[in-house]
């Protein structure tokens, strides 16, 4: 079995069910199912730096990584994702490649999975877990650069969830990058609906409306106790 580690990088504003049920999505068809079996050692969350400037509702990454530490703590099933500050603490916004640069040389120098040390970390792969929606903003004009990119999925890859009402093979095949290496694209045998999402959380909690099986239990109580996304 290949060892992979998974990395999720996004503003987490909040977290959600959704996001905590990919990865274990992902990780029971990457160990069971899918035609090259992975043994996933470690799944990581990356916050947004908080100077993100596309995300004009974004708060502080303090709370965001709190609510996501609390999230993961509600189940032992997580004990394998890690909520990283890295890219939250930096001075400027990061490249999703540099962040992928930095976990590549943290796995590789051995910090990163330094509770593995039977693991060969020359052997680990590193792919990038997200929606299909994300692939799909590839298209969004001066979001994304074509090098960058033509270097994330030829040198890492992505393991992507599908969403309802996503037509994500039409799109990859038709994308004049994700076309050409679509064997560094590994799409999970399972559809997930679009009605749960961070959006959707900030949206009921200014209308006042409840958020319980959108959010962990704990995340509520911290966004209602510290009065978050009333405006």
């Amino acid at each position: 079995m290949k060892p992979i580690v998974l990395i999720s990088c996004g503003s987490f504003n909040p977290i959600t069910v959704m996001h905590l049920n990919m990865f274990q999505v992902a990780k029971h068809f990457l160990e069971s199912e899918c035609r090259t079996k992975y043994r996933v050692l470690r799944g990581i969350i990356s916050p947004v730096n908080d100077r993100y400037s596309f995300k004009k509702t974004l708060i502080p990454a303090e709370h965001r990584i709190e609510m996501i530490k609390l999230a993961l703590n509600t189940s032992s099933d997580n004990d394998w994702i890690r909520v990283d500050d890295f890219e939250a603490k930096q001075e400027q916004w990061m490249r999703t490649l540099d962040v992928l640069k930095h976990f590549e040389r943290e796995i590789k120098s051995g910090d990163l999975l330094a509770d593995l040390p039977n693991v060969n970390k020359s052997e680990v792969d590193l792919r990038i877990i997200c929606g299909a929606d994300l692939i799909e903003t590839f298209s969004v004009p001066n979001l994304w650069k074509d090098e960058d990119i033509r270097e994330l999925i030829s040198n890492y890859g992505y393991v992507i969830l599908p969403r309802e009402g996503s037509n994500h093979e039409k799109y990859i095949e038709e994308h004049h990058i994700l076309s050409q290496y679509k064997d560094n694209i590994i799409i999970l045998n399972c559809w997930e609906k679009n009605d749960v999402s961070s959006t959707r959380v900030r949206e009921a909690v200014k209308k006042g409306d409840s958020i319980k099986g959108l959010v962990e239990d704990v995340v509520e109580e911290y966004i209602k106790q510290h009065r978050l996304y009333l405006t």
